[in-house]
């Protein structure tokens, strides 16, 4: 009987209140940019105007991906479900860089979620934190992008389908242990598929253009991602009020 009593205590908690995460500056890891941005074709032999594409979309990735820090703290205040808070400010309160938290956090990874509901279930002295505040830090796994295309035999067409795949493991930090205690890999996708004239020039008039659009989209489902993400582990009691 005391377990069902626990839980509903633990429910009605968990409705009363609302996480706070703060969310920091994305990190490559060790701080190698150039390790974690490939851009591929099925092809060896480019064109001009496709190395000039490449070349754009490199400069472009390294411009824009900043962008996904401020536009993710708008997107979770905008939801109403967590309050946001600047999370770079306790980084640095923390001497994170410093006393490499940030290397450690970068390698320590989590498998804490059933653990976590588990104990809410069967235990009767369930921990209560002393706030409900976590930090949300991302470590850039991967960005691709890939081109395939295929001529049509006897036309001046070609089939092009470009994709760019962003892949970031968000670690979740218990503000009172500065323990990660959960993670999660978020993932955005961008790209265009398109029949065209051989000569490619579409790329070459507006290459800035087409690369801000594909980042864009990218960018953008992959910060609904990350909402998503965390709208799971609170669901599931991982992130408790």
């Amino acid at each position: 009987m005391w377990r069902y009593l626990v839980l509903i205590f633990i429910s009605i908690k968990m409705c009363s209140a609302v996480n706070s995460i703060g969310i920091t500056t994305l990190f490559y890891p060790s701080s190698s940019e150039s390790q974690s941005i490939s851009i591929s074709s099925s092809e060896s032999n480019l064109t001009d105007i496709e190395r000039k594409f490449n070349q754009v979309m490199i400069t472009q990735i390294k411009t824009q991906i900043p962008k996904i820090t401020p536009l993710l703290k708008q997107t979770l205040i905008e939801s109403g479900t967590f309050n946001v808070f600047d999370g770079n400010k306790t980084l640095s309160n923390w001497g994170a860089l410093e006393s490499g938290l940030i290397t450690k956090w970068q390698l320590e990874s989590s498998s804490l979620e059933m653990q976590v509901i588990d104990n809410m279930a069967l235990e009767s002295d369930t921990k209560v934190k002393s706030s409900n505040k976590y930090l949300l830090i991302g470590f850039i796994k991967s960005i691709d992008a890939h081109e395939v295309k295929q001529v049509f035999s006897g036309t001046t067409n070609t089939s092009i389908l470009y994709s760019l795949n962003i892949e970031i493991t968000y670690k979740l930090i218990d503000m009172d242990t500065k323990e990660v205690f959960s993670d999660f890999i978020a993932t955005g996708h961008g790209g265009f598929a398109r029949i065209i004239s051989t000569n490619f020039t579409h790329m070459s008039q507006n290459p800035e253009n087409v690369s801000d659009d594909i980042i864009n989209d990218a960018i953008n489902s992959l910060v609904i991602n990350v909402k998503h993400g965390l709208l799971v582990k609170e669901g599931l009691g991982v992130m408790p009020h």
